[in-house]
């Protein structure tokens, strides 16, 4: 008897537990997302995202969010943010657009990216438990929208000025460095114009024996460029630039060059891919502090470029590619190609490989003074140094597991 009560029993559990609920929801409790922004202050987005999961991984979430940054011609920030859905909302994937402006502080920033990504995160939290402590408010404003005209009393004109100093001090060495500069930009959706002035000194001061070695490099730039766009893949441009090296050997120096430009993409799918090929025709005039390795004092020649720019930026990571090579005309062999790589991929669950690659080829000193650098001159980098290349490099691999939430926020001590 006592055995068929127990086998009794355990029939009733199994088809208790066996049978669906119709009273509890299939949906999932929170969506699981990945928040891709370099901008974005994680602590802050952590603390006012209470109704998702932050996980560490894209693979991991229902909803990979990812913000592509581009500058506006007022030197602001334009952000899109990508929705990019996973699992069961996969087929849910759209763009929502915001845009701060120069003068915004990072909370002002994070305030309005916060707003759109709560927007833009309804149509995946409908699918949640959380929607079920969600509320929406509106808040009315006491001026009709549609009675507003924006007025641009600038005329897309944008202006900036810079001025820094930076001293350091100890008993035997100083160093005291200046930099200002001016900015005036004018962008429009046809027609783009930029132009900066600059100036910038170093000095520094040795003590050795009784002796005061000093260490000067000045630089200024006086740099303009028009830009036209002609229609959505091709621009032209003209260009602009008057400058001035004590490192370079250069007392006075002049280019003017004219290009034009191909985009395979149109621009307005810059913020995800740019594969551009561009070329340039250039005039240029130098006048040297000292005479060079080819006994020149000033000389004018001419010379031309082509660069080729790839940057590919989808959610398993960033591509930006660039290959330039340029020569000058009176002589061929005085030439340089530069390749210039930068990329972040994610390879597989929380493994990414990246790397930083900046190589030249090096054949157009056409500027090197005459004679041998100074032990002084070489060791405080005063002038440039012959050579055939330059490379600058970094790679490795980052590989994150174990749990995959991150939303817990302590920043103690």
């Amino acid at each position: 008897m006592r055995f068929v009560f127990l086998l009794l029993a355990l029939i009733t559990t199994t088809v208790v537990w066996g049978q669906p609920n119709g009273n509890v929801s299939q949906k999932i409790e929170k969506i699981k997302i990945f928040l891709d922004c370099d901008d974005c202050d994680f602590v802050y987005f952590r603390n006012n995202l209470q109704f998702v999961d932050f996980v560490r991984d894209a693979r991991l979430a229902d909803v990979h969010v990812m913000v592509v940054e581009q500058q506006t011609a007022g030197r602001g920030t334009e952000y899109r943010l990508n929705f990019i859905g996973q699992n069961q909302f996969e087929e849910i994937n759209f763009q929502l657009i915001t845009v701060s402006s120069a003068n915004e502080t990072d909370v002002l920033v994070w305030d309005r990216l916060m707003k759109k990504l709560k927007t833009g995160l309804m149509p995946f939290i409908t699918e949640s438990n959380a929607y079920n402590n969600v509320e929406i408010s509106y808040i009315a404003s006491s001026v009709d929208s549609l009675s507003l005209i924006t007025i641009d009393t600038w005329n897309f004109w944008v202006f900036r000025m810079q001025v820094g100093t930076d001293l350091e001090l100890e008993e035997r060495q100083g160093e005291f460095a200046f930099e200002g500069g001016f900015e005036a930009d004018r962008i429009t959706e046809k027609f783009k114009f930029r132009s900066e002035i600059s100036y910038e000194i170093d000095v520094e001061n040795f003590e050795d024996d009784g002796e005061t070695i000093t260490s000067r490099r000045e630089e200024a730039e006086v740099e303009t460029e028009f830009i036209f766009s002609l229609n959505p893949r091709w621009s032209v441009g003209l260009f602009t630039e008057a400058y001035m090296s004590t490192f370079l050997n250069y007392e006075f120096a002049h280019e003017f060059n004219g290009a034009i430009e191909y985009n395979i993409f149109p621009w307005d799918v810059s913020d995800k891919k740019i594969f551009t090929l561009a070329y340039h025709l250039n005039s240029n005039y130098f006048q040297y502090n000292e005479k060079t390795i080819f006994g020149k004092t000033r000389e004018w020649v001419p010379s031309q470029s082509v660069r080729l720019q790839l940057v590919l930026r989808q959610p398993w990571g960033e591509i930006s590619n660039t290959i330039q090579a340029s020569n000058f005309f009176h002589d061929f062999s005085k030439n340089r190609i530069s390749i210039d790589t930068d990329f972040s991929v994610q390879v597989a669950k929380g493994l990414f490989v990246y790397t930083n690659i900046y190589f030249n080829i090096i054949n157009d000193q056409i500027y090197l003074p005459a004679g041998d650098a100074s032990l002084e001159e070489i060791l405080l980098r005063q002038r440039q140094l012959a050579t055939g290349y330059s490379f600058w490099g970094r790679a490795g691999i980052r590989y994150t597991f174990g749990s995959f939430y991150n939303n817990i926020v302590n920043q103690r001590l």
